[in-house]
């Protein structure tokens, strides 16, 4: 009897095994998946650093990694909105690739460069103090277009500090815009909110640095958006290496005027450089304001892939 419900339960066990690492026919295998994406990551890279049209050496270069793996368009497609239903099973393909990417990038030397904030210390004059998921894989799809995050501010930080949410997007489209919203939310002792917002373009290094305040920080919050609607191309926004970085700045606050009072709505903006699809966007709009301005930005996409960080 014993020896039946062992059998049985071995049985059950390779079945189990077998489901769970099954892809239907059409669909590129994970080891094989992860190597397409990795060259598919080398491919965007070497276009987005061409001299010339971008869009013209983003589609030659990934039709001749289409062509390596013996696949179209359609099929990779078809792939991706399939590992896209299996956000576990791609988001462990995303963890092996993004590791071979960062060693590749410091063995040519510029690895120092991706991780100089992700590999700080989280004390000290310039801390990293991120505590949540290192990535995230967003679509324009409802219930998966958003990655939110807010935590508490512990004793570390000081009035006057600068906080700085960096990381690095790339896109995985063939066609349509890559659009997509930052935004970084500093809640003051005094309940007034200081908030950053960046619009995003394309692939790349992101930083969102919200100003300096003369209160101490109580909370810091943000959030990340794909604004693009949902289209018969697919189309998945990552977004990696997190960060949150403190900075502590020796220089004195200008002298506040009643203008830049903690009640008073102020806007700062720039023109958005848009000259490619892919190139990151290097302009920012920052509104400082009380909490109804927060409640509605920050609280509307809250529908899903929400991280919470208490400390």
């Amino acid at each position: 009897m014993r020896r039946t419900a062992w059998w049985m339960l071995l049985v059950a066990a390779v079945f189990l095994a077998s489901c769970e690492t099954r892809t239907p026919e059409g669909i590129v295998p994970p080891d094989k998946m992860e190597d397409l994406l990795y060259d598919y990551h080398l491919a965007q890279s070497m276009a987005r650093q061409a001299p010339d049209s971008t869009a013209y050496r983003y589609r030659l270069y990934t039709e001749a990694v289409y062509r390596k793996y013996g696949i179209n368009v359609v099929q990779f497609d078809s792939t991706m909105a399939w590992y896209t239903r299996h956000s576990d099973r791609l988001y462990k393909i995303y963890e092996r690739v993004n590791r071979r990417l960062v060693e590749d990038v410091g063995a040519s030397g510029n690895g120092t460069l991706r991780s100089r904030y992700t590999s700080l210390s989280s004390t000290g004059d310039t801390a990293n103090v991120w505590t949540g998921i290192p990535r995230c894989i967003l679509t324009p799809m409802g219930g998966n277009n958003v990655f939110t995050f807010s935590m508490p501010a512990d004793t570390s930080f000081h009035a006057g500090d600068r906080v700085m949410w960096h990381f690095y997007v790339d896109w995985i489209c063939r066609e349509g815009q890559r659009s997509a919203q930052a935004v970084l939310a500093l809640t003051l002792d005094n309940d007034s909110v200081v908030i950053t917002n960046q619009s995003i373009y394309g692939s790349g290094e992101q930083r969102i640095t919200a100003p300096r305040a003369d209160r101490s920080i109580k909370r810091v919050s943000g959030f990340v958006y794909v604004t693009d609607t949902w289209s018969a191309s697919f189309k998945l926004m990552i977004v990696s290496d997190f960060s949150l970085v403190r900075m502590r700045v020796r220089e004195p606050l200008p002298s506040s005027t009643p203008a830049q009072s903690a009640d008073t709505l102020l806007r700062r903006s720039a023109g958005n450089e848009r000259a490619d699809s892919v190139r990151p966007s290097k302009s920012s709009d920052t509104l400082r304001h009380g909490r109804p301005m927060l409640n509605r930005r920050l609280m509307m996409p809250r529908q899903a892939n929400r991280q919470r960080m208490t400390q």
